[in-house]
């Protein structure tokens, strides 16, 4: 069976014309979502001829722990290496007017040290929006809003909390991205 992973759709492009290529070359597909375990049942029912299956974004497929204390634990203890840190402060101060001690987002370097409560971190003076385009589309794109319907999602947010600051974290192509600024 030959499978073939995000990246490997990456490399040839468009989604869409991956699937063109494959379907010339009688590659079976499946779209899966919940836990791994779910997807053998279903290759070896209804792909067992199959010589290749496309398992179209494998990633989402979830580990038989999803979501238990362990799982928790090890998501909790994953922090991003110190330096990288360093860059994310930097540019928090210089473009955001937001630091740790202003925002009440303090961590320990032990995670497990770390007592918080819900509410207690303020939070800075600007509004983060992660916009997805792109890949995001294809799977979805019944539920994601025009660039200028998401501005006017936007808006009454940062009239809302008297915001002037806006972080945006997108994938979408610079020109159209910025043809709709909020």
């Amino acid at each position: 069976m030959r499978c073939f992973t995000y990246s490997d759709i990456v490399k040839v492009g468009i989604m869409e014309n991956l699937r063109k290529k494959l379907m010339k070359e009688n590659v079976l597909m499946h779209q899966s979502q919940g836990f791994v375990g779910v997807i053998i049942p279903v290759l070896q029912s209804n792909y067992s001829s199959a010589r290749s299956v496309l398992l179209d974004r494998a990633e989402t497929l979830l580990h038989s722990r999803y979501g238990d204390e362990e799982y928790w634990k090890a998501r909790r203890s994953m922090q991003f290496a110190k330096h990288l840190r360093q860059i994310g402060d930097e540019f928090r101060h210089q473009y955001l007017d937001s630091d740790d001690q202003k925002d009440k987002t303090s961590m320990l370097d032990d995670w497990r040290k770390v007592q918080t409560k819900h509410g207690q971190a303020v939070g800075g003076p600007y509004v983060a929006v992660h916009l997805r385009r792109q890949d995001f589309l294809y799977g979805h794109k019944v539920d994601v809003p025009s660039l200028n319907r998401t501005a006017e999602q936007i808006q009454p947010i940062l009239d809302k909390y008297k915001v002037k600051k806006l972080f945006v974290a997108t994938d979408a192509p610079v020109e159209g991205f910025f043809r709709n600024r909020i």
